[in-house]
């Protein structure tokens, strides 16, 4: 991103070194013992009279001193229609502070907005000449003026602790808040399917993070078998401004009438949300044998076809062939079943053997028509 570009280059210029920035990702929220800590006080805070100010300092501690800091880039977000940001005053842990980037709700004094600026958001870059501090102090203060007497959480993102090489220094993150803020959560949606060709659809799966939520969101997919279902991206990082990601879904209709369901899994740590896509119907019939294989102990032999419907009626005609077409008898009774809409009946296989058939395996296949639509299954028959 051009932020950390214009930073590196500051930090290149003053200590003469060449580097490439590193993202500290999604920091948890427990600190590990002596773990650099980037901290929002108070962590917690009651609500103001609206047209009141309140001010939140940003905060390290447990900087190494074989690890000093010499700059940083931190994002951090509030719902400005509960807390609007007014005014960023630099701390004092940083000597000779020199403030690159300072962005208000996307309005900029100077430097530049970037990709992650927007309403709620204030964005501040900043490094120093000298040789970086280490321990704990507070980096900035920020200013809000209260707008209503609802609540919000205080979300430091995109954060990166710069050291004399200009590398991103490992750290832990304690987010603030502003009156009762519940468990940071997330939730996903799948939107209905569109189709985009034949038999393909593709659906868009929506990750919303609610109460402060950032994170890494891994996404699967698990479907009837029959139904073939990919999503891309399988990851999405959810922070602000927008709380909110989307990754597509695509699905193959299976050839094979049914009722096919599919479920999304959103998990993150510990949370884990399921929802159900809407299911898809392959409109037509089936034919299901209740066996596959029949070894004839006698001449004459039955089994009994299932018709099932999905979505579908009419009047389905039966008709049975074999393969090989000599020595084995076929016929189905009746020759005419009538289905209604997600509805089964039985139809009745009947098979008799000559009594000079030769041991072989035939096939015998059942036909269900109804206009235009066919479906067909086969039964192998293996005659001792």
């Amino acid at each position: 991103m051009w932020k950390t570009l214009l930073l590196k280059s500051a930090l290149i210029i003053l200590v003469a070194m060449s580097a490439a920035l590193f993202s500290s990702g999604v920091a948890p929220v427990h600190a590990v013992s002596g773990m650099p800590l980037l901290s929002i006080l108070p962590s917690t805070q009651s609500g103001a009279s609206p047209g009141s100010y309140v001010r939140y300092n940003v905060t390290v501690s447990n900087i190494s001193l074989d690890l000093p800091m010499v700059g940083w880039a931190l994002y951090v977000w509030a719902d400005n229609r509960v807390l609007n940001p007014v005014n960023i005053t630099l701390g004092s842990f940083l000597t000779g502070t020199t403030e690159s980037t300072e962005c208000i709700n996307a309005l900029c004094p100077f430097g530049g907005a970037g990709p992650d600026d927007g309403p709620g958001v204030v964005h501040s870059e900043a490094y120093t000449a000298g040789n970086g501090n280490s321990g704990n102090g507070t980096l900035f203060t920020i200013t809000y003026r209260a707008v209503s007497a609802l609540s919000t959480p205080i979300v430091s993102f995109s954060d990166e602790l710069l050291d004399t090489l200009g590398e991103a220094i490992p750290h832990a993150t304690i987010q603030g808040s502003y009156g009762p803020v519940g468990t940071p959560d997330f939730s996903v949606v799948v939107t209905p399917p569109w189709i985009f060709g034949e038999g393909v659809y593709w659906e868009t799966v929506g990750v919303t993070g609610s109460n402060g939520f950032t994170g890494t969101v891994t996404l699967s997919a698990a479907a009837t078998p029959g139904l073939f279902a990919i999503i891309f991206p399988t990851t999405l990082t959810i922070g602000p401004p927008g709380f909110a990601d989307a990754a597509t879904l695509f699905v193959l209709q299976p050839s094979i009438p049914g009722h096919y369901t599919l479920n999304v899994t959103a998990s993150s740590g510990s949370l884990s949300h399921t929802i159900t896509a809407d299911p898809l119907t392959v409109q037509g019939f089936t034919i299901t044998p209740d066996q596959v294989v029949i070894k004839p102990a006698h001449k004459s032999f039955r089994t009994t076809l299932t018709l099932t419907s999905f979505d579908f009626a009419g009047n389905v005609t039966m008709k049975a062939t074999v393969s090989p077409d000599a020595g084995l008898d076929a016929r189905i009774a009746p020759t005419s079943v009538s289905l209604v809409p997600d509805g089964s009946r039985t139809a009745v296989l009947n098979m008799r053997l000559d009594k000079d058939t030769a041991p072989n395996k035939y096939f015998v296949t059942v036909t269900g028509t109804c206009g235009s639509t066919i479906y067909s299954t086969r039964i192998e028959v293996l005659v001792d």
